[in-house]
């Protein structure tokens, strides 16, 4: 077994959205709506 030293896995501080899901058709995914219409609404594949 390994284990991974600590904050040897980066934080993602500024993550870059596409305008589409590129994953399987039938891939569950998690669907974050904030509030207004300022802001897209982002899907979070439950398979990570």
């Amino acid at each position: 077994m390994s284990v991974l030293p600590k904050a040897a896995i980066p934080s993602v501080d500024g993550p870059i959205f596409g305008e589409e899901y590129l994953g399987d058709s039938d891939d569950e995914v998690l669907v974050v709506e904030p509030d207004g219409e300022t802001s897209p609404a982002h899907a979070y594949p439950v398979r990570i």
